[in-house]
């Protein structure tokens, strides 16, 4: 494994300001009103069962986040139906709004994140901001993954929330309480 002293030697690394940029991880996430199971005890041979009151597919909140690698601060965002390039604009602005230094936005390459509104926005003159597009789909290598785990394990985990109404509710008290909980 390669550390970060590696890179500060290379030479296309030894311009500092690239270590004072702040990185963030952009991903959006989707929490259905149905149960999602997640490490549920059950009895050997029995099943492991949640009630449900089989809410339509369609009831769903979806999200975008970022999560900064220097500070562990955490930014989000809720959308209004689905990801496009429109709403992934709209999430770079927030962050843009709120950090003003030079930005680097590490995302996975979904067609969401792409699009003629994307295209249109990167070239706005003085945008100081670098978008990285990582494998097409690479939760492994996206640390904002991390956050919509923990949401699923402390929010929505094992539970059949009805509606799109109360999953909002549950994500929404929790993606709130995380100004005072860093990752780290």
């Amino acid at each position: 494994m390669v550390d970060a002293a590696h890179f500060r030697d290379e030479a296309h690394f030894r311009d500092e300001a690239h270590f004072r940029d702040e990185a963030h991880f952009r991903d959006a996430a989707h929490f259905r009103a149905d149960a999602e199971l997640r490490g549920k005890w059950a009895l050997r041979g029995e099943p492991a069962l949640v009630g449900s009151t089989s809410p339509q597919y369609g009831e769903k909140a979806s999200y975008y986040s970022a999560v900064c690698l220097e500070t562990g601060e955490v930014e989000w965002m809720e959308l209004e139906g689905n990801s496009n390039s429109g709403t992934s604009v709209a999430f770079l602005e927030q962050l843009r709004q709120r950090h003003s230094g030079r930005l680097n936005v590490i995302c996975d390459n979904a067609p969401a994140h792409r699009g003629e509104a994307m295209r249109s926005y990167l070239k706005t003159p003085g945008l100081n901001l670098r978008l990285v597009n990582l494998l097409g789909y690479s939760p492994d290598c996206n640390a904002d993954e991390a956050i919509w785990g923990w949401v699923r394990e402390e929010a929505t985990g094992n539970l059949c929330l009805g509606s799109r109404t109360a999953v909002q509710a549950r994500v929404g008290r929790f993606l709130d309480g995380l100004a005072g909980r860093r990752m780290r």
